[in-house]
Order: C-alpha cells, then sequence, then structure tokens
C-alpha cells in the first residue's frame, strides 16, 4: 500500500465510531448538494416517470395515529428510522460500560446539535438544500428531540454512577441548567402551541435555546471535552 494511503487508513482507523456519525452526516450532505447543483446545470436529470413514481410512493400519507408523533408520509418514516437506527448503534454496539455510553451520548448529543444551528429563521438551508422551509423545521424538530434523549442520558448515567448524587448536582449545577432548558424547550415547540401561540413561543424556545448553549459550552469547556469545539461552531451558526 502506498505511503499516503497507508497514512490516510492509519488517521481514518483512529477516528472514534461516535464521529463517524458526523462524518457521514457532512458526506451525504455534500452528495446532496452536488446533485442538486448539477441538476440545475442540466448535466444530470432523472427521467420524470421515474421521478413521479418514486415521489407517490415515498410520498405516501400515513394514517393520523403516525401523524400525531409527526411522522406523516413513508419517507418521513425512512428519515427517521435512518436517524434512530444510527444514534442507536452507535451509541450501544461495542459499548464498554455504563461510561462508555455516557461518554458517547455527550458526544452525539453535540452532533445532533449540530444541524439545529441554522440562524433564526429556516430561509437559508431550505434555500440551499432545495427544500420547504416546513421540511427544514420537521429535520430540525427530530435532530432536537434525539439531541435532547442523547444529554439527558448523559446526564442521568453521570448522576447514577455519582457516589453522593445530591452534592454533585449542587455543584454541576450548570449542566442541570443546560438540561433544564432543553426539557423546556420540547413542550414549548409542540405544533399545538406553536400554531396557537406563535410568536410567544418562539421567543421562549429562542430564549431557551440560547441558555442550553451558553450552559453547554460552559461545561464542554469546564470538562476539557473534545466537542467544545463542536459546541462553540452550532452558537456560531
Amino acid at each position: 500500500m502506498p505511503s499516503a494511503l497507508s497514512d490516510l487508513y492509519e488517521q481514518a482507523s483512529q477516528i472514534q465510531s461516535v464521529d463517524w456519525y458526523g462524518i457521514w452526516i457532512a458526506i451525504l450532505l455534500g452528495v446532496w448538494l452536488i446533485a442538486r447543483l448539477a441538476h440545475r446545470l442540466g448535466r444530470w436529470t432523472v427521467q420524470r416517470p421515474i421521478t413521479v413514481s418514486l415521489g407517490r410512493r415515498i410520498g405516501y400519507e400515513l394514517p393520523w395515529l403516525a401523524q400525531t408523533i409527526d411522522i406523516s408520509t413513508t419517507f418521513e418514516v425512512i428519515l427517521v428510522g435512518v436517524l434512530l437506527g444510527a444514534n442507536i448503534v452507535l451509541l450501544l454496539v461495542s459499548a464498554h460500560g455504563w461510561a462508555d455510553v455516557q461518554q458517547r451520548s455527550a458526544k452525539l448529543a453535540v452532533l445532533n446539535l449540530l444541524p439545529l444551528g441554522t440562524g433564526l429563521t429556516f430561509g437559508l438551508p431550505a434555500h440551499l438544500l432545495g427544500i420547504s422551509r416546513s421540511a427544514v423545521a420537521w429535520l430540525h424538530r427530530w435532530f432536537g428531540w434525539v439531541m435532547a434523549a442523547h444529554s439527558l442520558l448523559h446526564g442521568a448515567i453521570a448522576i447514577a454512577r455519582a457516589d453522593n448524587p445530591i452534592p454533585s448536582m449542587r455543584h454541576d449545577w450548570v449542566p442541570l441548567l443546560a438540561a433544564a432548558a432543553i426539557l423546556m424547550i420540547i413542550p414549548v415547540t409542540l405544533h399545538v402551541v406553536v400554531r396557537r401561540h406563535c410568536q410567544v413561543a418562539m421567543r421562549i424556545h429562542y430564549l431557551l435555546a440560547v441558555t442550553a448553549m451558553v450552559a453547554l459550552a460552559y461545561h464542554t469547556w469546564d470538562q476539557g471535552s473534545d466537542s467544545r469545539w463542536q459546541v462553540v461552531g452550532a452558537g456560531a451558526l
């Protein structure tokens, strides 16, 4: 094997499995953007009968029971399945005890935080990806729920593994503040709440999001975590 390929393989082998989650998301995003650019330039087209047939299959609307959990079409089932499956596999497969699960959940929480940094509106990502704002909002909600689940799991394991949970919780009040802010975002962003009190709900959402981001940035920096720059990057977005 050439030395350049050997060095590349050695560097790739040192990448932790959880980090591949972010790498694959970046690769898929890049492929989507390149394919969209090629399509707009007219260098790559898909025959209309194929797109119509595929659109009918993956756009099939599901019963109302599935829509109550924010899954409306077959395509959304596929996306949610891939998202949850990837997170569960990377969280549990080949994990060496609860300490390893705690560390992985922290990294996955930060990686799922990155797609949430889309600015105050969904206009820019919708324009870049060529999808509707409602689709971006749907992705935002699911990545947010997965991030919240990882954050709460990370905190729960940390409390359970502590020798003295109550003093530990009093000392580590910053991550508790982040967890409380993340938890409060969930009811505020429910569809029934946003529909009735949109402006108030969004302002509270922004306030809680900023609180959680600042607390997470401080927590990761205080712990010397490798994810601290990713949190800063998500905040910068």
